[in-house]
Parts: C-alpha cells; structure tokens; sequence
C-alpha cells in the first residue's frame, strides 16, 4: 500500500502531494491511504483506525524529538508540532480521484486552486448555503428593492447569489477576478447579469461601476483594507461576515470610520454543522451577520 498525506492537509504542500502521490499511482497499482493528520478544519470519516499502545506512542515521541525538534521550536503557527497534533491514534482514508480533488480544493481558500473543481464549497447542494443566500437576497430586497437600480456584487464566484437576485428580478454586475470561477459565473447567469473580471482593490481603484449598491457577501476574509470601501461608487454596502470576523474586523474599523454608519444589523443563518465531499467529511459552518453600511457623507 502506498501510505501519503491528506489532500485536505491546511498545510498547502503537503496536501498537494497527497493528492499527487496518489494521482502517480497506475491503474491496478497498490491501494492509496491517506492520513487524517491534523485537520483543525475538518472531521473525517477515516477507514482505518489504528490506535498506539504505549511502546507505539514512546517510539513516536522518540521519532518527534529526534527528527522533528526543529518543529517544536518553530515559531510557525502551521508547522509547529503541538502536542494536539502527535495523535495516539492513527488514522486513515481512502479516495478516488474526484474526492481528493474537492478535498484539495476545499481548502484552497482564495488559492487558485479553489477553482480547480466546480463549486468547492458546494453551495449548489449545502442546505446550509441555500439558507444563507435566500435570506441574503431577502435582506438586501427589504433595503433595496428590485428597479431601485443596479447592485454591484463583489466576488461573485459561480453566481450562486448573483443567479437568486437576479431571479428576483434584480440587476446585477458581477464582479469576478479568477478566471476559472468567472467562466462558470458567466456560464450560470447566461444573460440575466453582466459579468466584469475587476478585484475589490480594481473596484475601488477605477469607481467606474455605480450602483443602487454593492455587495461584499462573505469575502472581507482575507485582509483587504477596509478603507476601499469610501472609494466605491455607492452610498450603500451590504457586508455579510461569521460573528467572529464581524466582531474583530468590521465593528472596529465602523467605529472609526468617519464616512459611514450601520443602517441595520440581522443574522442571516445560524451556525450549524454539515458534511462535505460526500460525506466523507464534516465542519462546523459558523454563521453569518448581514450589516448594512450607509455613507453619511461627512
């Protein structure tokens, strides 16, 4: 049996090379197992559990301080060996191709392997997902009603939302800058919503897009400046972020911005927990927090 890491693994090389590793095997080669590792993310549904007796755990450690101590030192939030990460038990998976693939792309994040499979974050399919973008677009219609102009969405994706808005009978600009999700946005929304490849950072560098308002749903994630927001060319923004980001990022920043103010607040779906890929997989979905920013024009 070939033995390699998980292609879920958050540490992005090792992950590729299980997910590699196990592509190079041929046809009626060895069987493939992957190691749950440390998954902070993720909760597996192993295949094969094998738990240490005590000369099992003694020769690990004793490997650990040996060949790992560099490890133990590193000041690396993600390469630090931590106790919570030398497991008593170890455990195993098998997968075929296309289930290592949404693995991988599942923990892409903003990498350009997200886009590597459709829909990754499987909105199509996630009762949770429909929860949250149905109450989304009802938020946004109760501040901003359809034929009271345009709305910018700022990362589209695939057009899981654009497609509900304009359903509803909204317009939309979508706003995509990877390539690979823009084609499947363009695909998805055919000719109900115009699709532009512009980033957050081109929106607000180039106000050349107007509308009734702009939409940043779930994507002031991954340390865009907050100040771009007085750049767009709009007096409403609908921000949508998990309860946590919300409270450290978002009310902060609201606090001191001389330019806007919180128009209103509502919780659009409620944490939950919900499996992934198949059902190989579960995760905690942490909720999500409509604000609905106003410029004041001072």
């Amino acid at each position: 049996r070939l033995w390699t890491h998980s292609p879920a693994d958050t540490r992005r090389g090792r992950g590729r090379l299980g997910r590699d590793a196990a592509a190079a095997v041929a046809p009626g080669g060895p069987p493939v197992l992957h190691a749950v590792g440390h998954s902070p993310y993720l909760q597996f549904i192993s295949d094969l559990d094998r738990p240490l007796d005590r000369a099992g755990a003694e020769a690990k450690l004793a490997f650990v301080n040996r060949h790992c101590g560099h490890l133990l030192r590193t000041e690396s939030a993600e390469h630090v060996v931590t106790t919570g990460r030398v497991h008593a038990t170890e455990r195993f998976f098998s997968a075929g191709p296309q289930e290592r693939e949404r693995l991988f792309a599942l923990l892409a994040s903003l990498d350009e392997d997200a886009a590597s499979v459709p829909d990754p974050w499987e909105f199509a399919t996630s009762a949770y997902e429909a929860e949250r973008l149905d109450s989304t677009v009802a938020w946004i219609a109760g501040h901003c009603p359809p034929g009271s102009g345009p709305l910018v969405e700022v990362g589209a994706c695939e057009g899981a939302l654009t497609t509900r808005l304009a359903e509803k009978g909204f317009t939309v600009h979508a706003t995509e800058p990877n390539a690979a999700f823009r084609r499947r946005l363009t695909d998805a929304v055919g000719g109900t919503a115009r699709v532009h490849p512009a980033s957050l950072e081109e929106l607000a560098a180039r106000p050349e897009l107007p509308g009734a308002a702009y939409l940043l749903i779930e994507m002031l994630y991954y340390g865009q400046d907050l100040a771009l927001l007085d750049r767009l060319p709009a007096d409403l923004v609908f921000v949508a972020l998990e309860p946590e980001t919300l409270a450290t990022r978002l009310t902060p920043w609201l606090e001191s911005a001389p330019h806007w103010e919180k128009a209103d607040e509502t919780t659009l779906v409620a944490p939950a927990l919900e499996t992934v890929c198949g059902g190989r997989a579960y995760l905690g979905k942490r909720g999500s927090i409509g604000v609905l920013l106003r410029r004041t024009g001072v």
